[in-house]
């Protein structure tokens, strides 16, 4: 597929991508493409009643969602998969989730991704270094499965929901109600 589209703010200015067309999931992995139908989450929870909680909640939510036990294991996923958002402990094991976020918010190929860290001690200033270090979003652990949740929906919107969000989010109509 090719697509042209015209750059609203320059006058000549056109952009060209090319796709190939994948006809099924099946072709979707053998060509490793990142655009399946699924909003895929990598998480990093030592505690594997709470890993196992929030992967069925972010499941019913039509999410992908693969939960390991340390940021190294997490690290070893990356080099061969792209998540669309990475939820991690902050502190922890010989790499932390403050390391992981580093790591990944320094690669070139990684760094779009979202990151949420999870904190033990919620500390403001633990929230100021967790966002220098790049992740869009930290919460004090234990945190409410709706408030999870709803930090996911805003970085990464279900794929249910994906098409309505473009829809629904036009600038001129906010600009307009909100003068």
């Amino acid at each position: 597929m090719i697509r042209a589209v015209l750059m609203p703010n320059l006058n000549h200015a056109v952009a060209l991508e090319y796709q190939a067309a994948i006809h099924d999931e099946a072709d979707a992995t053998r060509a490793g493409n990142l655009f399946v139908s699924q909003v895929r989450v990598l998480g990093v929870e030592s505690d594997t009643r709470l890993a196992q909680a929030t992967s069925a909640l972010l499941s019913q939510d039509g999410y992908q969602v693969r939960f390991v036990t340390t940021a190294k294991q997490a690290l070893e996923i990356i080099r061969n998969e792209t998540p669309d958002v990475i939820i991690a402990e902050a502190e922890g094991g010989e790499i932390s989730g403050k390391d992981l976020c580093a790591i990944v918010k320094t690669n070139e190929r990684l760094q779009h991704i979202p990151v949420i860290l999870v904190t033990q001690s919620g500390r403001p200033s633990d929230y100021a270094a967790v966002h220098g270090l790049g992740a869009v979003v930290c919460m004090s652990k234990p945190c409410q499965p709706a408030r999870l949740l709803q930090a996911v929906h805003l970085v990464a919107p279900p794929p249910s929901e994906q098409s309505s969000y473009s829809a629904a989010f036009n600038l001129s109509s906010l600009v307009k109600t909100s003068l």
